[in-house]
């Protein structure tokens, strides 16, 4: 579910659901992750690897990746048609 807001839009799913697609989520009620467009995702992605993150490549421009406590959960990056085919 989709709800739109004038910051953006918050997408509401099962803790299943977002486990298997970001790779950790929290029991509710929290923000499991946070979406960022960005025109390079494979060069973000190789940036947190170095970091020591493990991003996921989960569609076409699209990535996941669980962050160091200190920086939040999970992060969805991507371009904004990975972003947009993932959200509807």
């Amino acid at each position: 579910m989709a709800l739109d807001s004038a910051r953006g839009r918050l997408l509401v799913a099962r803790r299943e659901d977002w486990m298997e697609v970001l790779g950790a989520a929290p029991a509710a009620p929290a923000l499991a992750g946070y979406a960022l467009e960005c025109t390079d995702p494979a060069a973000l992605a190789a940036r947190l690897e170095a970091l020591g993150c493990k991003p996921r490549d989960i569609a076409a421009g699209l990535f996941a990746s669980v962050l160091p406590p200190a920086l939040g959960s999970a992060w969805l990056f991507g371009t904004a048609e990975g972003l947009a085919g993932f959200a509807h």
